[in-house]
């Protein structure tokens, strides 16, 4: 199986890509087009989103997804048996 990943300067697979990632990227766009279009603060995202509050307010302050992609690279994965 083939899989677009994004990398950081360093190497490292991040955003959605990341194996530890815990919401896609759909979501996190939602976090922010809820903000800023919906003045809505984080609580109230979270409850839209089923999130809790500080995860949103650390995805808006940048502490978690907030790296951008320095490459793209293709990985290959072994299809399960």
């Amino acid at each position: 199986m083939r899989r677009i990943v994004a990398l950081n300067e360093r190497g490292h697979r991040i955003g959605e890509s990341h194996p530890r990632a815990s919401i896609p990227q759909d979501t996190v766009d939602l976090i922010f087009e809820y903000a800023e279009d919906r003045h809505m603060n984080g609580a109230e995202i979270g409850r839209e989103l089923g999130l809790t509050k500080s995860y949103v307010s650390l995805v808006l302050r940048g502490k978690l997804r907030g790296q951008l992609p320095e490459t793209w690279v293709t990985r290959y994965t072994r299809e399960p048996a």
